[in-house]
């Protein structure tokens, strides 16, 4: 008697029960709970940290000690015997004059006099120099020339507070001048000195405006 054909629905649930019956009857494999791989994990760490400690008892100690700067290796090197800032600074040995504040106006009123009257005569002999003296200021101009193509313009003036005579000169700069005595004179005697360098206003106005007011007042 030929067997009867299956519809597809039919079909499907055999399938279903014979895979079922199948999986229950196939032996099941046994799986670790959670508890027992926690206990697993902790055996291998004590074990790791066991193995670690006697691997570092048991290993030699290096030959060699290690590396530690030290603060004398980077210390700067003794300066005994260096010189000091002073030393490359220069100095002049010279000292201003002890004076009265009266003796001082005596002083450079003389000078500021004497330099007037030979920068005038030079204003007389000559067409580029223009001077002029007011309230204790002296200013001296030189206009342009074929020698000299742009304007120059010096002011010199008295300075009580400092006892001084200040210069502004548009080829050395600023300078400020004190009287210092002569060393082999008779206490008298001396000359309007710049410390920074020792030298004389005199000098400077040889240098810068040619004229030569030590000759002058050694004929005077």
């Amino acid at each position: 008697m030929p067997r009867q054909a299956l519809s597809m629905p039919s079909r499907i649930a055999r399938r279903l029960a014979t895979t079922t019956t199948a999986a229950t009857t196939a032996s099941p494999q046994p799986l670790l709970s959670h508890s027992a791989c926690r206990q697993c994990c902790r055996e291998i760490q004590v074990v790791s940290a066991t193995s670690r400690r006697a691997f570092l008892s048991t290993a030699p100690t290096p030959a060699y000690a290690p590396f530690r700067p030290s603060a004398a290796r980077f210390a700067p090197p003794p300066q005994s015997g260096a010189p000091s800032l002073s030393a490359y600074t220069p100095q002049s040995a010279v000292e201003p004059a002890d004076m009265t504040e009266s003796e001082y106006h005596i002083l450079a009123d003389e000078y500021l006099d004497r330099l007037l009257v030979r920068l005038e005569d030079m204003q007389d002999a000559r067409e580029d120099v223009d001077v002029e003296y007011a309230s204790g200021v002296l200013t001296l101009a030189f206009s342009a020339s074929e020698t000299n193509p742009r304007l120059r313009t010096y002011v010199i003036n008295k300075q009580p507070p400092n006892k001084q005579i200040w210069l502004s000169s548009p080829i050395s700069g600023p300078k400020r001048y004190d009287w210092v005595l002569d060393a082999n004179g008779d206490g008298e005697s001396g000359k309007w000195i710049y410390l920074k360098d020792g030298s004389a206003l005199n000098d400077l106005l040889r240098d810068e405006m040619d004229l030569d007011l030590d000759a002058e007042w050694e004929e005077a």
